[in-house]
């Protein structure tokens, strides 16, 4: 039986070759590490990005979709004693932001799978990271595969068998027939 890809592989596959020839952002260097929780989430679930802790005191921490142009901004946050979020372009209003910058998607679907890039300034620095998010499709009940009870796979045989004796038979009567008419 052949294989079938569903998109999220499809596109998993599609961004292992993407990143083999690294022309998207060519000119950025991501020095800030950024990991999912879950590492797959399903669609209508959550998904937790989260940061890698910096060492100096963090200024802001801007979210993007896919690069770090303005149209793609999400939100830009500034940590404690301020605490202020700023909603971009890019914000659903399924994302939020936790102090330590991670972002949080919820009631995720399909349509988010793509690059998140985030920027941290720092006292001393601008960081960036990039995560490519993957969100697998739930298997609704009706798309479960229900598998052959081996007593249908029994009837399906026995059938089969008679099926094949009954088709030798009748070609063996039409043969035979056939020889008597032309004696």
């Amino acid at each position: 039986m052949p294989k079938t890809f569903t998109p999220p592989v499809l596109l998993l596959a599609a961004h292992i070759l993407f990143s083999s020839f690294v022309f998207l952002e060519a000119d950025q260097n991501f020095t800030l590490l950024i990991t999912v929780q879950p590492w797959f989430p399903q669609v209508g679930g959550e998904v937790l990005l989260i940061p890698e802790e910096s060492k100096e005191k963090v200024d802001t921490c801007s979210w993007f979709r896919w690069d770090t142009a303005e149209k793609n901004q999400i939100l830009v946050y500034q940590p404690p004693p301020v605490k202020d979020v700023q909603y971009k372009a890019s914000y659903t209003g399924r994302e939020s932001v936790n102090t330590d910058c991670s972002l949080q998607i919820r009631n995720i679907s399909i349509s988010d799978i793509t690059y998140y890039v985030m920027q941290r300034n720092t006292t001393k620095e601008s960081e960036v990271g990039q995560i490519f998010l993957v969100v697998i499709e739930k298997q609704s009940d009706k798309k479960k595969r229900t598998s052959v009870s081996g007593g249908a796979v029994a009837g399906i045989f026995v059938a089969c068998i008679v099926g094949a004796v009954f088709l030798v038979g009748l070609i063996s009567y039409t043969v035979t027939q056939g020889n008597k008419n032309s004696q």
